[in-house]
């Protein structure tokens, strides 16, 4: 069963993507779920529970925290986290998995290579899983982001997430988890068991790299924050002159 485990709806401020949409589109690709991770927010999961009405596919609660040790995703999440403090806009990793433990869901690292950025060694003792392959990782400058990441997954022991990052709906199947099962014979409780174990195979390519700073920009509008223009420009520069470097290599 393929599992997108790792998309965002318009309840993301930098996604423009609604919930039905979603849905959609990701049953005519063929997949057997999906996890929408919206940022802080469990939301767009809430939503698309509530409108999926096909037995066969599975919506996966689910949110994405942004923390001081990078982003977390939270699997089978009941309710949103509560009493989460924060320091400049990200919440303590400890508090966010603790919460997630708490509901009994799962908390898995996403992208972890995505920026050349030092973890908190124990980290890796806490969490249940990592993001081995997301479609957006090795466009941010780390073109081994997901290979480090599998590496990081096998070394402790832990389970495996991928998901293609899809903040637009084209993205949307980019990257997928294959999960043991059948569709609406397997339960919840035995994907999540086959996700914490690591049981499911990882495949996907690489998204469109200009996607990235086009969802900033759509942010930006939508916070009032044009300040952040020159930046996102920028960047949007960067990645396609390395992103068409990368196809001259070829």
């Amino acid at each position: 069963m393929l599992f997108d485990l790792h998309v965002h709806s318009k309840h993301s401020s930098d996604s423009p993507s609604p919930v039905g949409l979603i849905l959609n589109t990701a049953r005519r690709r063929g997949l057997a779920g999906i996890a929408i991770a919206d940022h802080n927010t469990l939301a767009g999961s809430m939503e698309a529970w509530e409108k999926n009405k096909d037995p066969d596919f599975y919506v996966i609660p689910a949110a994405e925290y942004a923390t001081d040790q990078g982003h977390i995703l939270a699997f089978f999440l009941q309710e949103e986290l509560q009493g989460l403090k924060e320091r400049d806009g990200l919440y303590f990793w400890q508090e966010v998995v603790a919460a997630i433990h708490e509901q009994g869901g799962l908390a898995f690292i996403a992208h972890p290579f995505k920026l050349r950025r030092p973890h908190a060694p124990e980290i890796w003792q806490h969490l249940d899983g990592v993001e081995i392959f997301n479609a957006r990782a090795a466009n941010a400058g780390n073109r081994w982001a997901n290979e480090e990441a599998a590496q990081t997954a096998a070394r402790y022991g832990l389970g495996k997430s991928a998901g293609s990052d899809a903040h637009w709906p084209p993205e949307i199947g980019r990257a997928v988890l294959d999960l043991p099962g059948q569709p609406g014979q397997t339960s919840l409780e035995e994907i999540k068991a086959a996700l914490a174990a690591g049981r499911g195979e990882a495949r996907g390519s690489l998204t469109n790299p200009l996607l990235e700073p086009a969802g900033q920009l759509l942010k930006a509008i939508r916070i009032r924050d044009l300040g952040r223009l020159p930046r996102i420009v920028a960047k949007a520069l960067y990645l396609g002159a390395t992103s068409f470097g990368r196809r001259e290599e070829k």
